[in-house]
């Protein structure tokens, strides 16, 4: 110890990661790194071609071409508060319980920044892909019909169709299981096991509820390759006791902390839904 400073055992690091990993929904969905240092990161963003060669003929030259995205590190943190007598007397499994809150609270903050960070232009949070990704246009301020849908997801590239899901909150998806196509069949495929996921027009579909609800001018849905979203850790996830700075509070604190960044990569990857602004 040093200061009041306790580090906390290996094992409730892990449970927090644990629990973290069920929580958040983008990073089930997106890439996640971890490194040391800030990285710039390079991707592909328009293929070279192929062309025929006759016989003793020239072959094309043709280059990929790159982008880059530059990832730092944001700092978020949380010191929770402990009394002394739950910690004597408690009956419920006080790591376990520390562990998922730190969790929960750590994904339900990352989460709303990873989906719809910066909207003001702040620099003190990760970049959200719905300010980044491909834009269409509703028809209307807040109501959704068979048609926008499908152009949502025609006008996802069809490089990206084999990865693509749909992206939304509950409400969202509440209104949108009552579309029909034009046939009268509902669009909604409800999910036959609790390991297969709901399908819309055949395609995943994501809970996220960070997303917007309907309303004129948000962006309730999207549909693309989360993948194409990456998250990047730095090392290591700080956890530590503060034993002695509160014990005249007869109160324990323990203080959770963790840094990262995220960038959606290429940008064609995702299209949203945008409703018209009243």
């Amino acid at each position: 110890a040093e200061n009041g400073i306790v580090l906390v055992p290996t094992s409730l690091e892990v449970k927090v990661n644990k629990y973290w990993d069920d929580f958040s929904v983008m990073r089930r969905n997106a890439t996640v790194r971890t490194s040391g240092t800030d990285l710039t990161i390079a991707f592909q963003s328009n293929r070279g071609s192929a062309g025929w060669v006759a016989e003793g003929g020239t072959y094309p030259t043709t280059d990929d071409k790159f982008k880059s995205k530059s990832l730092g590190a944001y700092k978020m943190g949380r010191i929770m508060k402990i009394s002394e007598e739950l910690l004597q007397d408690a009956v419920l499994d006080l790591e376990d319980h520390i562990a998922k809150s730190l969790a929960e609270s750590f994904a339900e903050l990352e989460e709303v920044s990873f989906t719809r960070g910066r909207v003001l232009g702040t620099e003190k949070e990760p970049e959200g892909f719905v300010h980044k990704a491909l834009t269409q246009e509703a028809l209307t301020t807040n109501s959704i019909n068979f048609d926008e849908l499908k152009d949502l997801r025609v006008g996802n590239k069809q490089k990206y169709k084999i990865d693509s899901k749909w992206m939304m909150n509950t409400n969202t998806f509440k209104a949108i299981s009552k579309i029909r196509n034009n046939a009268g069949d509902y669009i909604l495929q409800p999910s036959i096991t609790s390991e297969e996921p709901d399908r819309i027009m055949g395609f995943p579909v994501e809970i996220n509820e960070q997303m917007d609800d309907i309303a004129a001018g948000k962006k309730p849905i999207a549909f693309g390759v989360f993948k194409e979203y990456l998250i990047l850790d730095r090392l290591g996830l700080a956890i530590k006791k503060l034993a002695e700075k509160y014990a005249d509070e007869g109160m324990v604190r323990v203080l959770g902390a963790k840094r990262t960044d995220g960038a959606l990569l290429n940008e064609e990857a995702i299209i949203v839904l945008k409703m018209k602004t009243a």
